[in-house]
């Protein structure tokens, strides 16, 4: 269960749209019944099933969601009572739609008989699993990189900063609304003390200008529109975009000693969603469907988990994960996969930061 980002979106799937004024297409979009897509196929169960699978949309873009959030939750429910007559008994929830169901809980109460996930746990492994990449390819020192999460005690950015605390990271930088952070930073140095010797260093800042800073910036927010602006950026930082709507602002992709990556997205191989995702492959999705792809497979479902994360479930995630081949995509962002020759540049600015060279 998907929504439109911007209008732009819509008219991938009705270009017809674009003859209409903006206004009357997205008074249009409040009318319409909810859409499907397409079939998602390609995915088998453990005994070699094919299970059959639907991507449908809620006719909203992001920021009629935010404009009216109690209409919005009604048109998850339209969608989602169309997937029940379609015998689905799990739904992924992509986008923002987790963040404006309460984590799911709102569809739960509704259809008790059906099955939710948010794709968070799988989406923190995902996100977490580019960071890791970055590190080793670009040569970063892990008790040194300084490593900055902004959203960070929303679900995906207090998830990832738990996985980097237990990796031994000791320079973390969380961005959010400062009173949300107390919980999330007394639970970080816990779980860094368990693992390492070095004592870590834990900045909190609800100005996203402090991620100058940072070596990587992990975006995590559910903002309508981008917050990270181009001054914000010092050269050869690298930027792990999960947020969708995107949290970068357009300008930043045209600097060539920056990285944006886009960190939700993994490779399934043999699964087909039947419609363009703007990734850079046809097996590559988005990692809430892909947490949905293994449900499925497995026959079981996700925890309701709040903001807490389930380490068992996703140790479980990533078994299963491996065993289909899912794994991240070389690196890619909107405009399809990274130049090797920019990747290399901004390696090299890596290493003169790293040597103290300006």
């Amino acid at each position: 269960l998907i929504h439109a980002r911007y209008l732009e979106d819509v008219y991938k799937k009705f270009p017809a749209l674009r003859l209409f004024p903006e206004n009357a297409t997205l008074w249009l979009l409040k009318k319409m019944p909810s859409v499907f897509i397409s079939e998602i196929q390609g995915l088998k169960d453990e005994k070699g099933n094919e299970i059959k699978g639907y991507a449908g949309r809620m006719p909203l873009v992001t920021h009629q969601m935010f404009e009216d959030r109690k209409f919005a939750l009604e048109k998850m429910k339209d969608t989602v009572r169309a997937f029940s007559k379609k015998g689905v008994k799990l739904v992924g929830l992509g986008g923002l739609i987790p963040s404006m169901s309460r984590g799911s809980l709102d569809l739960m109460e509704a259809f008790k008989d059906m099955n939710f996930t948010t794709g968070r746990t799988y989406t923190v492994k995902t996100v977490t699993d580019y960071v890791k990449n970055v590190i080793d390819e670009f040569n970063f020192d892990k008790s040194e990189v300084k490593v900055a999460i902004v959203g960070a005690a929303g679900s995906i950015g207090s998830g990832c900063a738990e996985i980097l605390a237990g990796w031994g990271i000791s320079d973390l930088l969380l961005i959010d609304l400062e009173r949300k952070l107390d919980i999330l930073i007394k639970k970080i140095n816990e779980i860094h003390g368990r693992v390492s010797n070095e004592k870590i260093s834990i900045r909190r800042s609800h100005k996203i200008s402090d991620v100058k800073w940072a070596d990587i910036i992990i975006a995590a927010t559910s903002a309508p529109e981008a917050v990270i602006e181009e001054s914000d950026l010092k050269s050869g930082a690298i930027i792990i975009n999960d947020a969708q709507p995107s949290d970068v602002s357009p300008e930043i992709y045209d600097r060539d000693d920056v990285l944006v990556v886009e960190g939700g997205v993994i490779r399934t191989p043999g699964i087909r969603v039947g419609f363009n995702l703007g990734l850079a492959d046809r097996e590559d999705s988005f990692c809430c469907l892909g947490e949905a792809l293994i449900l499925a497979h497995e026959g079981f479902y996700s925890p309701f988990e709040g903001n807490l994360l389930d380490y068992g479930y996703l140790e479980k995630l990533s078994r299963t994960s491996e065993k289909l081949g899912f794994r991240i995509t070389r690196y890619q962002n909107q405009f399809g996969y990274i130049p090797e020759e920019k990747i290399h540049k901004v390696k090299q600015i890596v290493k003169s930061n790293s040597d103290g060279i300006s």
